[in-house]
C-alpha cells in the first residue's frame, strides 16, 4: 500500500470514527425537514476486542465506510457503492447513510437492492417515519403498491409533517385511478395545526405536480393550492428562498398579482439573488403589463450589458407595446454586440416593414442573406418588403423560394397568414385567378380568417363579379368583427355594386367614424354613394376630403363631372 493510501486510510478511520452521517456530506433535495440527524458514534483503536456483537458491527460499519471513501477518491464509485451498501446493512440504524445509498441504487435502477436495505433499517426499533417513507418509495418502484401505501401511512403516523410520504401517496393514489384520495390526504394535511409556511407551500405544490389527473377527473386544484399558499402567507417569512418558493406558487396558481408584489420585494430586498427579476418580467408578461415588464427588461440589461440577447427580448417586447423605434434601437444593439446573432436581423426586418420601411428592411435582410443561409423567414421577409415597395414580380419570387424551403424543412410554416400574404401580392399584380386561389387556402386551413374573407370579398365586389357570394363573406368577417372599418367599408361597398345605395350608406358612414385615421378610398366610396343617392353637396365634401389625403385622377374626374352649385 502507497504512502497517500496510508495517509487517507488513518484520516478516514479518526473522520469515521468522529461520526459518518452520509455518504457524500450533502443532503437529498427536498428532504430537509424530514431527514434525522446524522448517527455520531465512538470507536476504541485500541486495539482491544469488541465488547459484544452490536459494536463488533459498528466497527466493521465504519471499516466498510472508510474503504468507501477511499474508493471514491480512486473514482471507483462501484467498488465505492458495495462498500457503503455493507456498511449501511452492518449499521441499519444509521438512517441518513441507509437513506442516501438507497437513492444511489434507484438511481441505478437497483429497486430491490434498494428496498432490502431500506426494509432492514424500518425493522430497527428506533427507525423514523423518513426512513419507512423511503421504504414505501422503493415498494412502489419494485410494484409492491399495497405495501407501499402502507408503509408511507406508517411513516405519517410516526411524523404527520412527512411531505415525502405525502408526495409517495398522492402519486400511488393517481396510479390506481382514486385522485379523490388525494384531496381527501392533503386535505387532512392542510389541516396541521403545528405546521409552517414551508410545509403548507410544498403541499400546495404536490397539489400542482398532481393537477392534471385530479382536473380530469373534474375536482378543481386551483382553489385549494391559493388556500395552502394563503395560510403559507399568514406566516410572514423572511428567508429569501421561502419567500420565492411561495411567489412561483402563486404564479402557477394564476394568482398573478400576489407573485408580482413577492417579487418586488423581493427584488428591492435581495438585488444580489438570481432570477427574481426575470421571473417578475415574466409575471408581468402574464398578466398584460407590458409597461412595466419593459422596465424591468431594461433593468436586466443594465445588469448585463453586453449580452445581446438582452437587447433582442428588450427588442420583442418594445414590438409587442408598439414602441417601435426603441424595438429598433434595441435590435441594432444587440446586432452590434454580436453580428452573428441571426434572429435579431428578422425581428429588426420585421419592424421595419411594419414602420413602412422597406427599403431599410431590404437592407437589412441582404445583410442577413451574405452571412447566414438561406431560411423560410429570410425569404418571408424579403417578400413582405418587396410587396410593400411594389415590386410584386420579386415579392412572388421570394414567396415561392420560402413555400420551396417550408415544404422541404417544416410545412406548418405554410399556414393561413402564408397564403394570406401571397394572395394579397397576386390580387394587388392583377393576377385574380391566382389570388383567389391563395385566398381559398388561407380559408381552408383558417375558416374564421376575416382578412381573407373580406379581402376576397371586395376583390369581387370592387370588379363587380359574383356579388352575392362576395356579400356572403364580407358579412361573415363583420359578423367575426362588427366594428372593424376596413369590414364595413367592403360591405357597404358590395351593397353599392348591387345597386342598393341606401343600404350601403349606413355601413360606409359607420366605416368612416370607425377609422383611427382619415382614409382616402373609405372616403371615395363614400362620395359614390352620396353621388348615387344625388346628394350632390355630401358627395362633393367627402371627395375633396379623399383628395386631401391622397391625390387620384379618378376622384378628381368625378368631382369636375358634379353639377355646378
Amino acid at each position: 500500500m502507497n504512502g497517500r493510501v496510508v495517509a487517507g486510510l488513518i484520516l478516514v478511520l479518526v473522520l469515521a470514527g468522529l461520526g459518518h452521517g452520509c455518504v457524500t456530506g450533502s443532503r437529498p433535495a427536498g428532504t430537509a425537514p424530514d431527514a434525522p440527524a446524522p448517527t455520531r458514534r465512538s470507536v476504541d483503536l485500541s486495539g482491544a476486542e469488541p465488547a459484544d456483537a452490536a459494536e463488533e458491527a459498528l466497527v466493521q460499519a465504519q471499516a466498510h465506510f472508510s474503504m468507501g471513501m477511499l474508493h471514491e477518491l480512486d473514482q471507483d464509485f462501484e467498488a465505492a457503492l458495495e462498500e457503503y451498501c455493507l456498511s449501511a446493512e452492518a449499521d441499519p440504524a444509521n438512517e441518513s447513510l441507509v437513506v442516501e445509498v438507497a437513492q444511489r441504487l434507484i438511481q441505478k435502477k437497483q429497486a430491490a437492492k434498494a428496498l432490502r436495505l431500506l426494509s432492514k433499517a424500518a425493522n430497527v426499533p428506533t427507525a423514523t417515519g423518513f426512513v419507512n417513507a423511503w421504504q414505501g418509495s422503493a415498494l412502489a418502484l419494485v410494484g409492491e403498491t399495497n405495501q407501499a401505501v402502507r408503509a408511507n401511512r406508517l411513516a405519517l403516523k410516526k411524523n404527520p409533517q412527512l411531505l415525502l410520504a405525502y408526495q409517495n401517496l398522492a402519486q400511488l393514489y393517481v396510479a390506481a385511478g382514486q385522485e379523490r384520495e388525494v384531496v381527501k390526504l392533503l386535505d387532512r394535511a392542510g389541516r396541521q395545526s403545528e405546521a409552517g409556511a414551508l410545509f403548507f407551500v410544498e403541499l400546495a405544490e404536490i397539489l400542482y405536480q398532481n393537477s392534471a389527473p385530479l382536473e380530469k377527473a373534474g375536482i378543481p386544484t386551483k382553489p385549494r393550492r391559493v388556500e395552502l399558499l394563503n395560510r403559507a402567507a399568514a406566516f410572514k417569512p423572511e428567508e429569501p428562498w421561502l419567500r420565492q418558493k411561495l411567489a412561483d406558487g402563486y404564479k402557477l396558481a394564476g394568482e398573478l398579482a400576489k407573485a408580482t408584489d413577492l417579487y418586488l420585494a423581493l427584488v428591492r430586498d435581495y438585488p444580489q439573488l438570481l432570477g427574481n427579476r426575470e421571473k417578475l418580467t415574466d409575471t408581468l408578461l402574464r398578466s398584460g403589463d407590458k409597461k412595466r415588464a419593459l422596465e424591468q427588461f431594461e433593468a436586466i440589461v443594465r445588469e448585463n450589458p453586453t449580452r445581446p440577447q438582452g437587447y433582442y427580448l428588450l427588442g420583442s417586447l418594445a414590438i409587442e407595446t408598439k414602441e417601435y423605434a426603441r424595438a429598433v434601437e434595441y435590435l441594432e444593439k444587440a446586432m452590434l454586440l454580436d453580428p452573428g446573432f441571426q434572429p435579431a436581423y428578422y425581428e429588426l426586418a420585421g419592424v421595419l416593414i411594419n414602420l413602412n420601411k422597406p427599403q431599410e428592411a431590404l437592407a437589412i435582410l441582404e445583410k442577413a442573406r451574405a452571412r447566414f443561409p438561406q431560411n423560410f423567414v429570410l425569404e418571408m421577409y424579403s417578400a413582405m418588403a418587396c410587396n410593400r415597395m411594389k415590386k410584386y414580380d420579386q415579392a412572388l419570387s421570394h414567396f415561392t423560394a420560402a413555400e420551396v424551403i417550408a415544404a422541404a424543412t417544416d410545412p406548418q410554416r405554410l399556414n393561413a397568414f402564408f397564403h394570406f400574404q401571397v394572395g394579397s401580392t397576386y390580387e394587388r399584380k392583377g393576377d385574380f385567378a391566382l389570388a383567389e386561389k391563395s385566398f381559398r387556402r388561407c380559408l381552408e386551413l383558417e375558416p374564421d380568417h376575416g382578412e381573407a374573407m373580406n379581402y376576397l370579398g371586395y376583390m369581387w365586389a370592387d370588379r363587380g363579379e359574383r356579388l352575392e357570394e362576395a356579400k356572403a363573406l364580407i358579412e361573415q368577417a363583420v359578423k367575426l368583427e362588427p366594428d372593424n372599418a376596413a369590414y364595413l367599408d367592403s360591405l357597404g361597398w358590395v351593397w353599392f355594386k348591387l345597386g342598393v345605395p341606401g343600404k350601403a350608406l349606413d355601413f360606409v358612414k359607420k366605416s368612416v367614424a370607425l377609422s383611427t385615421e382619415p382614409d382616402a378610398t373609405l372616403l371615395a366610396h363614400l362620395g359614390d354613394i352620396y353621388a348615387a343617392l344625388t346628394q350632390w353637396e355630401q358627395a362633393r365634401e367627402a371627395w375633396n376630403q379623399s383628395l386631401a389625403i391622397e391625390a387620384s385622377d379618378v376622384v378628381r374626374k368625378k368631382l369636375e363631372a358634379l353639377p355646378v352649385k
